[in-house]
């Protein structure tokens, strides 16, 4: 009977420990809390200032279409971190569309009478035109560098950082622009001015300058400041600002350097002789 009994109850506790491992097991990794729709929205607001258009969701991230100046983006946003996992670049703004197709056609005109130049003496162009390659200017036949940069201004808004003509088989010009939101590399045919690739890489906007974070940090804790970074953490841009208190103990102030929200992080004291005398007394 008794033996009966320690069986029915190996039995029962068997079964009660098989139960709650099956829970931690089906159960567990779903219990992190995800971010919600709302939230993701304000973190791609947050790294990047635009219009949000349309926002979709899978099992693992919120993928958020955001309208620039430029053209719209596919941001995506992971539903557990709320981290920035991957940028696509969706479609170009109709303004930009628009003036690009009336500028390609007024090249394309304008490019028929001037490529055939000096064509009854091909000795003069050789001479005019030693190795493209070594030369600040390429051939007459192609479009100068002026001409170039005349007609990215008038399709692109920003600065030009660079223009590079390159004699490969289909010599073609790339540009180099820095708007206020993203970075612009062109590739131009250097014949007919058409823009053969065009590649945008998004940059994250900083409001707060290091001028500001240090006003910041001084308004959080008087003293000196020893060292500031300016770093990237989890996806998100701050400045990690370090000052020395009057009473020598080490304090860390960080400034999100989107909004300004502050976390004011103390650390031991580096001098413990005080703390040894006190002791003492």
């Amino acid at each position: 009977m008794i033996e009966r009994i320690i069986w029915m109850l190996g039995g029962a506790i068997i079964t009660v420990v098989v139960f709650v491992l099956a829970q931690q097991f089906l159960f567990g990794t779903t219990s992190a809390e995800q971010i919600s729709q709302e939230e993701a929205e304000q973190i791609v607001l947050n790294a990047y200032s635009g219009e949000i258009q349309e926002v979709n969701e899978d099992s693992s991230h919120y993928s958020v279409k955001v309208g620039l100046p430029s053209g719209s983006y596919i941001v995506y946003v992971d539903k557990q971190s709320g981290e920035l996992d991957d940028l696509k670049f969706e479609s170009k703004s109709e303004s930009n569309e628009e003036t690009t197709t009336q500028n390609t056609d007024n090249k394309d005109e304008q490019g028929v009478s001037e490529q055939g130049k000096n064509t009854d003496n091909p000795e003069e162009d050789s001479d005019q035109a030693e190795d493209p390659k070594k030369s600040d200017e390429p051939v007459k036949s192609y479009l100068t560098k002026d001409e170039i940069l005349n007609q990215v201004q008038g399709n692109y808004s920003g600065e030009v950082l660079s223009v590079e003509f390159l004699d490969d088989k289909d010599p073609f010009y790339t540009v180099e622009l820095e708007a206020d939101n993203e970075f612009i590399n062109l590739k131009i045919d250097a014949e007919n001015g058409q823009v053969i690739d065009e590649q945008l890489e998004l940059k994250k906007q900083t409001p707060i300058t290091e001028d500001d974070a240090v006003n910041i940090a001084m308004n959080k804790q008087k003293g000196n400041i020893d060292d500031i970074e300016y770093t990237e953490i989890n996806g998100n841009l701050y400045y990690l600002i370090e000052i020395e208190t009057e009473d020598e103990q080490d304090v860390t102030v960080r400034i999100n350097a989107l909004n300004g929200d502050t976390l004011v992080i103390w650390e031991e004291q580096k001098n413990k002789k005080k703390e040894k005398e006190d002791e003492g007394d």
